[in-house]
């Protein structure tokens, strides 16, 4: 339980942007809809005719007149109600992927410095498993090709060490291991 609780993230918004335009298209396409709905039935009942009882007389009006206040509010409750619920699936759901995204490029940040020990991994439940896993796979080639290749430069460089040799190839040498060292295995 404990475990789960230390993997929670706490901040909902990790890329504003991205998420901010996720949730927006989402609650664009509840409010078109309603909007449309709103005017479908506005025009096809403009044909039709209501007798009403209004003020205590008898009122004839066309359906369309006479429904539209009881639409226009029922598109403004159930407009306000379903944006609501699509904010907070949107922000969820960008989350489980915008999370992960931030992870990943974090990761890949400590790669490129060099560094191989840290695994990369996501939480398990997010999106974007496939690339991690993909990505951690590519840690540990290119650990293995680093420890090869400094395994490789002890070993030529004990042998170098032996025979005397130019000091243009001495700071080649160093170079090279200045180059090495970079990276943390």
């Amino acid at each position: 339980m404990e475990g789960s609780y230390k993997n929670r993230r706490k901040n909902y918004f990790i890329d504003k942007g991205f998420q901010a335009k996720f949730i927006i298209k989402f609650c664009a396409v509840i409010i078109s809809m309603n909007l449309v709905i709103g005017v479908l039935v506005y025009m096809f009942n403009m044909q039709t005719a209501t007798v009403a009882f209004e003020n205590l007389s008898v009122v004839v009006k066309s359906t369309s007149d006479f429904i539209l206040p009881t639409v226009f509010l029922i598109l403004i409750v159930t407009t306000s109600v379903s944006a609501f619920m699509t904010i907070l699936v949107a922000l969820f759901a960008s989350h489980k992927i915008a999370g992960p995204m931030y992870s990943l490029q974090r990761q890949m940040g400590k790669i490129a410095k060099g560094n191989f020990v840290e695994p990369v991994h996501i939480r398990a439940e997010d999106q974007l498993q496939k690339t991690a896993e993909k990505m951690e796979f590519m840690r540990k080639q290119l650990k293995e090709k680093v420890d090869t290749l400094k395994s490789d430069w002890d070993e030529a460089k004990k042998h170098i060490e032996k025979d005397k040799i130019s000091e243009e190839f001495n700071k080649s040498m160093e170079k090279i291991e200045r180059d090495l060292e970079e990276f943390i295995s």
